[in-house]
């Protein structure tokens, strides 16, 4: 769970600093105390796999 003192705006700079594969981060809904973030990952060369985007989503949870 995230301090409620940080601005969505902080949330999104600090999940696009996580990862170059993160090209996107927008807010995608919002209720009450949830936020719910859209991350598009891309890479320039090849497809990206789940094993590819798992340690990234771990890495931006533990930062958050």
């Amino acid at each position: 769970m995230v301090n409620e003192d940080i601005s969505t705006e902080e949330l999104l700079e600090t999940i696009q600093k996580q990862s170059p594969l993160i090209t996107q981060v927008s807010l995608l809904d919002q209720f009450k105390n949830t936020k719910t973030f859209h991350i598009l990952y891309q890479h320039k060369e090849k497809n990206l796999t789940t094993d590819d985007i798992i340690p990234i989503r771990e890495k931006i949870l533990k930062v958050l």
